[in-house]
């Protein structure tokens, strides 16, 4: 399993992002972290436009590759919104975190997604066992894969519809079964 962290970097937290990074790295093959933990605002500032278009391909080639989101959002930040917007979109389970008993902003426009799950918390440990009971019930919800032989006319269109609509191949095929489904009923 592979899991894709993400949380602002205006407003890093250092200590925290790596304990909850710790955290998925006990439960998952893979962590997409780096991209929160090896950088700062003030890189980012210092940045080319070449390098900052580079940052953001890679951070949704690992949202992509990713099987579960999980993102702190106790500071406000419109990116991570967006990175949220998208995994709910893609159909993943995405966690999010945030300190307090305000809600932010954002979930009032996504709490109503099915592959969403919210955590409040009030502590560290509170946030840890929370976090790692989240993980283990997303692990569950996780899609059965299979491998399949396409034709390169196929895997082409596939590619093509991929970046027109923003979306990965297999929601796009897997939204055309579900089409297909609701008919045959």
């Amino acid at each position: 399993m592979k899991i894709f962290f993400c949380a602002s970097i205006r407003g890093k937290r250092g200590e925290l992002y790596q304990r909850i990074v710790r955290i998925l790295k006990n439960r998952a093959r893979k962590v997409f972290a780096n991209h929160i933990l090896r950088t700062n605002q003030k890189k980012m500032d210092a940045w080319t436009p070449a390098e900052k278009d580079l940052y953001h391909k890679r951070v949704l080639e690992n949202l992509r590759k990713s099987d579960v989101v999980v993102a702190e959002i106790s500071y406000p930040s419109m990116s991570i919104g967006y990175l949220i917007a998208l995994s709910v979109s893609w159909q993943k389970p995405t966690i999010v975190l945030f300190f307090g008993k305000e809600a932010p902003n954002i979930l009032s426009s996504l709490e109503s997604f099915g592959h969403l799950r919210v955590i409040e918390y009030q502590d560290i440990k509170e946030m840890e066992q929370y976090l790692k009971r989240e993980i283990d019930l997303a692990i569950k919800e996780l899609d059965i894969r299979f491998t399949m032989l396409l034709p390169p006319e196929i895997v082409n269109f596939l590619n093509k519809v991929s970046r027109e609509k923003n979306v990965p191949k297999s929601v796009y095929i897997r939204n055309l079964i579900k089409e297909n489904m609701k008919t045959k009923k």
